[in-house]
């Protein structure tokens, strides 16, 4: 269970493992490729937006990140690309409802961009309402 009723499942391909703790659901290909989901219990007053904002300001340490529009798992979302220095990780925030929402993050450990790469890599993503 994420939050507030909602669910994630995630149709894992051959070679991936999943992991699930409190809020979090963590799916492996290997040490360095793999999605980590996490619920963020959001104030209805606060946009989806300043909620990802200011948890990004936090994490990107290494110049700005890309920012774009997107459509994740069917919500609309928004999304970033950004390295930690190390690899290049692509997150989206989608809000499921007015006070939760999700954070989404894929890294593979290269050391390019790998926005254009996201359809093809990603294990399909699926959040529901239990």
């Amino acid at each position: 269970m994420l939050c507030r009723g909602w669910s994630v499942a995630i149709r894992l391909p051959p070679g991936w493992a999943m992991e699930r703790r409190d809020s979090v659901v963590i799916a492996r290909k290997s040490p360095v490729e793999g999605v980590f989901i996490e619920a963020v219990e959001k104030v209805a007053a606060y946009s989806l937006w300043e909620v990802a904002e200011t948890a990004m300001r936090r994490n990107v340490t290494q110049g700005e990140p890309d920012r774009f529009p997107a459509v994740f798992a069917g919500h609309p979302a928004f999304g970033y690309e950004w390295t930690d220095g190390v690899q290049w990780v692509l997150t989206w925030w989608l809000e499921l409802d007015p006070e939760c929402c999700a954070r989404v993050d894929y890294a593979n450990g290269t050391v390019g961009r790998i926005r254009e790469q996201a359809d093809r890599l990603l294990p399909p993503i699926d959040f529901v309402r239990a």
